[in-house]
């Protein structure tokens, strides 16, 4: 689930998954609780504090055997999983105000998945929005 979740998943795809993995006899509501309360106390708390201290080990152990160049290869898994993107364009389209699941489909519809803020706005002033399903805003 927090794979899903950290891979821009919506979260209506991602309880319609667990309903359907439950079975003819499951309880939807108490599905639909439990995801939320997994995503939210789980994947968005306690994965992120124990992958976050996975990862700073790992780091020092690269600074302790003298290859300090392979800090770069630790992807910040758990910023991506504290807002649910595992890309940098995703990520900046959250961080310019958009909604998770608008910054999911635009983050589809773009080329380059490493755009940073400014280079996510610039991007969005040249694209019809309203093709996506999706209202302009100001930026």
């Amino acid at each position: 689930m927090a794979t899903f979740w950290m891979s821009g998943e919506p979260l209506p795809r991602i309880i319609e998954r667990q309903i359907i993995r439950g079975g003819a006899g499951a309880k939807s509501r108490k599905i639909i609780r439990d995801v939320l309360d997994a995503i939210e106390k789980i994947a968005r708390f306690e994965v992120v504090r124990l992958l976050s201290c996975y990862c700073g080990v790992l780091l020092q152990l690269f600074e302790d055997i003298g290859m300090p160049d392979l800090t770069t290869s630790v992807p910040p898994i758990s910023l991506y999983l504290e807002v649910g993107a595992s890309d940098r364009t995703m990520i900046s389209f959250i961080a310019i105000g958009l909604s998770r699941v608008s910054a999911a489909i635009l983050n589809d519809a773009a080329v380059d998945k490493n755009m940073d803020v400014a280079a996510a706005k610039d991007w969005l002033k040249t694209r019809p929005l309203e093709v996506y399903g999706l209202l302009r805003i100001p930026i």
